[in-house]
């Protein structure tokens, strides 16, 4: 089975996304393909996301404006949607915003492709007895940096992973 996993970063957390990171991986945890892309413009307001966010992604690739990173973002996705398994760790409300925003970018054509169903990582570990709010580098072992979206999705990924194959 392959997994679609994806975050992104937001300018607070009801604001729009400036950074997402996706990557398909197997049930190893092997990586086959990832997309890592941040916003140059506009800038973020948040102060929260300003101060946590910010100094983690300096070596993330950008592009020029939000609509283009949301149009690579689910070019990415749609390249994959066939073959994969969508997951997020607690996608509301920034991942499944960043989702609505991409379908709303062309509803007509894209009301259905959306993933479905959309599997929550908190909502398995605590299916599986771990409680969702551990801290997912620790219980993964991933090191890396937190409010980096790669970083933070592949530690999920991992964690996820680590209860479905009970390791």
């Amino acid at each position: 089975m392959l997994y679609f996993s994806f975050d992104a970063e937001t300018d607070g957390l009801y604001g729009e996304v400036f950074a997402i990171a996706a990557i398909v991986a197997g049930d190893n945890g092997e990586i086959v393909d990832s997309f890592l892309l941040k916003c140059v413009e506009p800038g973020v307001s948040d102060p929260w996301t300003r101060e946590y966010c910010l100094p983690n992604l300096a070596d993330i690739p950008s592009c020029e404006s939000r609509a283009e990173l949301r149009q690579r973002f689910w070019s990415f996705y749609m390249r994959w949607r066939d073959e994969c398994v969508a997951v997020a760790d607690v996608p509301c409300p920034v991942e499944a915003g960043l989702l609505r925003a991409c379908v709303e970018e062309d509803e007509e054509n894209r009301r259905f492709l959306a993933p479905y169903p959309l599997i929550d990582v908190a909502s398995v570990l605590f299916a599986h007895g771990v409680d969702p709010h551990i801290d997912r580098f620790e219980f993964s072992g991933h090191e890396g940096s937190k409010h980096n979206p790669l970083d933070d999705m592949i530690a999920s990924t991992k964690c996820l992973l680590k209860v479905l194959n009970k390791r």
